[in-house]
């Protein structure tokens, strides 16, 4: 699938200044990914969302599998839960000190949603992740 497609389902975040999309297609691999920063000057903060399509690769897709079922390492200070995110199996990590966030959601069993805020705290990056059409990915061929 072009990234382009998946660039499309970038959502738009109220507060934050969009920036410039980066996408790359590998057809030898079969296997796309867009990525976008979204800032907030004001508060030096900042979000950004990955959406990858794994083409069900069984190598890209087992790591994120294992969190699913067990978490990420453990890292001291950081917060870790499975949380599904419209019907679709995630997890969340986060580290209140240094105010970083990363939410990973797993869509259809094929595409990647990674949602990572720095300097914000969890609902902003969980309305970020809630701000992306979940069902419309998942329907993409």
């Amino acid at each position: 699938m072009p990234h382009g497609q998946l660039e499309a389902l970038l959502p738009v975040l109220s507060a934050f200044t969009r920036g410039m999309p980066m996408g790359e297609t590998d057809p030898q691999e079969a296997v796309s990914r867009t990525t976008v920063d979204y800032d907030d000057a004001k508060h030096s903060a900042t979000i950004s969302v990955e959406l990858m399509d794994s083409c069900k690769n069984p190598y890209m897709l087992s790591q994120l599998r294992e969190y699913l079922k067990t978490g990420p390492p453990q890292t001291a200070g950081t917060v870790f839960r499975s949380v599904p995110y419209k019907g679709f199996p995630a997890y969340e990590e986060w580290t209140a000190e240094s105010q970083h966030t990363e939410i990973h959601v797993l869509v259809a069993d094929r595409f990647m949603v990674k949602v990572t805020g720095d300097l914000v705290g969890l609902p902003v990056v969980q309305n970020a992740a809630n701000a992306i059409d979940l069902q419309k990915l998942s329907t993409l061929r």
